[in-house]
């Protein structure tokens, strides 16, 4: 099956695919068309389904260029213009992209239109700007900096693909069990424990 021939758009500048191997298309217009792309089964080729318009909580400054990185959970991650967004798939009805942040440069709001982002496997996202000669910038969430990380060349890819969906950090937790009383009493430093007797532990749980 032609992708031609199952999504009549020939300009598709944001694509992705998920964890789970479903890919997607948005268009490059105004209300950008949304196609899922989702492999058979069995033997070769694909579906395709029209999940509807892209919508926008705040407008992009720019809607011609862009990316989608998916993390581990799923969320697509859109790039648009200067700004970048999240888009939950799974919910019915036209695909929203929520405005997060526009990230920083050097402390300040940046003004580089983007072409792609991905996800590396140090769980940042990796930018790339949309003009030339094209450079690549990391994005740490936490921060919501950007680091200029290298140049791709005067003629190299603005574009990136994501190759890792890192899950989110898992909590430091530890447990602690201590001895509380022992038949009733605080034990001390003298307190000896004998057969029969009745021990209540205190267990804390603590989330770093």
């Amino acid at each position: 099956q032609a992708l031609s021939s199952a999504i009549p758009i020939s300009d598709l500048p944001r694509a992705g695919m998920d964890r789970n191997g479903v890919g997607y298309l948005v268009a490059g217009t105004g209300a950008p068309t949304v196609y899922r792309i989702t492999a058979n089964a069995t033997g070769f080729g694909y579906s395709t389904q029209n999940i509807g318009n892209q919508q926008y909580d705040v407008a992009p400054t720019n809607l011609g260029s862009g990316d989608i990185a998916f993390d581990a959970a799923g969320f697509g991650w859109l790039s648009a213009g200067v700004d970048l967004y999240r888009i939950d798939f799974s919910l019915p009805g036209n695909p929203v992209a929520v405005r997060q942040t526009r990230p920083l440069l050097n402390g300040q709001p940046s003004s580089t239109q983007w072409a792609g982002v991905a996800f590396g496997d140090d769980g940042r996202l990796y930018f790339a700007n949309n003009s030339s000669p094209s450079r690549y910038f990391s994005y740490d969430r936490a921060t919501g900096e950007l680091a200029d990380r290298a140049p791709t060349g005067a003629n190299g890819s603005r574009d990136l693909a994501s190759c890792a969906y890192p899950a989110p950090l898992q909590a430091d937790l530890s447990v602690v069990k201590s001895l509380s009383q022992v038949n009733g009493g605080a034990p001390t430093a003298a307190t000896r424990v004998r057969a029969g007797d009745q021990l209540n532990y205190a267990i804390t749980f603590t989330n770093h």
